[in-house]
């Protein structure tokens, strides 16, 4: 289902989550992506992870939560002024940081995924897609997995994470940024970036992608929420917040994501410019 509405019309992402398996009929089939730590087998890094993980549920609610779904009503802007809807199903999978989104289009049926930092498009392609989302289905992706899944991201051991001490203030309300480096890299007091000698969780470089050289994601200090990460790409110019709110239990589920999520284009310094989707999830 597309049409074009006035830009005085809301943009929203209506959403319905499901914790666990798929809905197809018949017998289930497990995917690879849906797996997480064993029960008493994992314990949250000390610091800001466990408290991000503690302020969105709870680590023992996050390790059965291996897979969310959303059915969705999507909307986006675009540069003329109109809006684009159009439906989606999301398939999120927080332990293997992957996410897998279809969308059924006027001409055709479309579906990609991202995994572990690795894009592939499954189904459809072309000129029978018309979504303004097109050529920006990866960006897509990353910023509803990321914001979704952060207090996961957090506890990932091939993943690098520096933590500033000094709170930032944003739209009113104090952060503690915490930058993501990658594998290959790490702070260092001048703010320089030297090579991590390979060891135990550190993967090698190419055994990983990363279409963001930077990434910041934003602890809340009163919270302990991460529900606002920022992706900047300084060499091309391109940067993105996205923004996460009013977190609650999906469909009674003891994990919390977030019922409204807002995308902004940003200049340099991460301060919004422009709108590019709104989300709200029921």
């Amino acid at each position: 289902m597309t049409r074009r509405l006035p830009k005085t019309t809301w943009l929203v992402l209506v959403a319905v989550v499901v914790v666990g398996g798929c809905r197809a009929r018949g017998p289930k089939q497990a995917s690879p992506l849906d797996r997480g730590p064993a029960v008493g087998e994992f314990v949250a890094p000390v610091g800001y992870a466990d408290r991000a993980l503690e302020a969105a549920g709870g680590l023992e609610a996050w390790k059965i939560a291996r897979k969310l779904e959303f059915d969705c009503v999507v909307t986006i802007y675009e540069p003329d002024g109109s809006f684009y809807l159009t439906e989606h199903h999301y398939e999120i999978y927080p332990w293997s940081n992957s996410i897998r989104i279809s969308a059924r289009e006027p001409l055709g049926s479309f579906a990609w995924q991202l995994s572990h930092g690795k894009y592939e498009v499954l189904e459809g392609a072309g000129i029978a897609d018309v979504s303004p989302l097109h050529g920006s289905y990866r960006d897509f992706a990353e910023a509803i997995l990321a914001v979704v899944t952060a207090p996961v991201r957090l506890c990932d051991e091939s993943l690098l994470f520096v933590q500033e001490r000094t709170a930032v203030k944003m739209q009113g309300l104090w952060y503690y940024p915490i930058e993501r480096i990658c594998p290959d890299e790490q702070v260092t007091p001048n703010g320089g970036r030297p090579k991590v000698p390979q060891g135990a969780g550190v993967p090698a470089p190419s055994a990983r992608r990363y279409a963001w050289p930077r990434v910041i994601l934003y602890q809340n200090r009163d919270n302990s929420l991460v529900d606002t990460l920022w992706f900047a790409d300084v060499d091309k110019g391109r940067f993105f917040v996205v923004r996460g709110y009013d977190y609650d239990e999906p469909r009674g589920k003891a994990v919390l994501v977030p019922t409204r999520v807002e995308i902004f284009r940003t200049d340099a310094r991460a301060v919004p410019k422009e709108l590019l989707a709104r989300v709200d999830v029921n």
